[in-house]
């Protein structure tokens, strides 16, 4: 009985582990269609995880900006608009004037 309970279990474990490679193997080919699909991309950099850092922060910080209003604090604001206009300024672009983006925050004109 002991070695009949023994071979289930054993069954059990192979059957598990067959699955598991059989799902590692679909998440590698997906992976590799994908990596496929992003290499025939032009704009899509496959070397350097770094290429689209700037753009994604200037994105993010453009829309943070955005949410500042009128109740935001002094600290809140120079939080986005500093790293905003840095940014800006690496990647060529105009700044912001800090004063009137600072005025159209305070009066709630600016978006």
């Amino acid at each position: 009985m002991d070695l009949e309970v023994d071979l289930d279990e054993c069954l059990f474990i192979r059957q598990s582990y067959e699955l598991q490679a059989e799902n590692r193997v679909k998440e590698l080919q997906t992976w590799s269609d994908i990596m496929a699909e992003l290499t025939e991309a032009e704009d899509f950099d496959t070397t350097n995880v770094d290429t689209h850092q700037a753009e994604s922060y200037l994105q993010t910080l453009e829309n943070r900006r955005k949410t500042l209003s009128p109740g935001s604090s002094q600290p809140e604001i120079m939080n986005v608009l500093g790293p905003l206009n840095t940014l800006r300024r690496l990647l060529g672009l105009d700044e912001l004037p800090l004063e009137e983006t600072m005025k159209g925050i305070k009066d709630g004109s600016a978006k």
